[in-house]
């Protein structure tokens, strides 16, 4: 039997040819598989959108690192959706986030 995460393409196949901005939420709970568990542990896919998936990560640090390896990232989801589906990857800090929201908090 094969497990869910090696169907998950044929089944979404058309999603996912169309770029669907699901595709973020289709692939939190496999993103260990796709992205593999030490950069899964670290980070999520949050956002999909004009073929640029965004991740957030736990830290400046590992944002950085995960920046520096959005290529390689972007090739493993890739294969893993069968396809050219993602073109770009950004990578953002959920601490950069928290802070720029309470910097724009109001007194």
């Amino acid at each position: 039997m094969q497990e869910i995460g090696s169907l998950l393409p044929s089944v979404f196949k058309r999603q996912i040819q169309r770029g669907d901005p699901r595709l973020a939420q289709v692939l939190v709970p496999l993103w260990p598989r796709v992205a593999g568990a030490a950069v899964a542990q670290h980070s999520r896919p949050i956002r999909f959108g004009g073929g640029t998936l965004i991740l957030e990560t736990d830290g400046d640090g590992w944002a950085a690192q995960l920046q520096a390896l959005s290529g390689e990232i972007q090739a493993q989801v890739n294969r893993f959706l069968g396809g050219p589906v993602i073109q770009r990857v950004k990578v953002r800090s959920a601490s950069a986030a928290r802070r720029r929201a309470e910097q724009n908090r109001p007194v």
